[in-house]
């Protein structure tokens, strides 16, 4: 499966884009993951509860994650 360079998020990001063109994005404020090996730049946006993942490779973005923050 080729991955679909046509979608991205609200802010342009998609696969093949830039570790800095996320900084550039959405800020200095992230937090630094390691999953199965790769880095991960993650965002957090508590208001509406909700997470984004960019799992990077060769510090390309390979992978994007949307999640919702669990409360309980």
């Amino acid at each position: 499966m080729r991955p679909n360079s046509a979608l991205a998020t609200q802010k342009g990001i998609r696969v093949g884009s830039s570790k800095q063109d996320i900084i550039n994005a959405y800020g200095q404020h992230y937090a630094k993951l390691d999953k199965q090996g790769l880095p991960i730049i993650a965002y957090a946006d508590r208001e509406r509860g909700t997470y984004v993942e960019f799992w990077l490779y060769e510090e390309k973005v390979e992978t994007i994650w949307f999640g919702i923050i669990k409360t309980e």
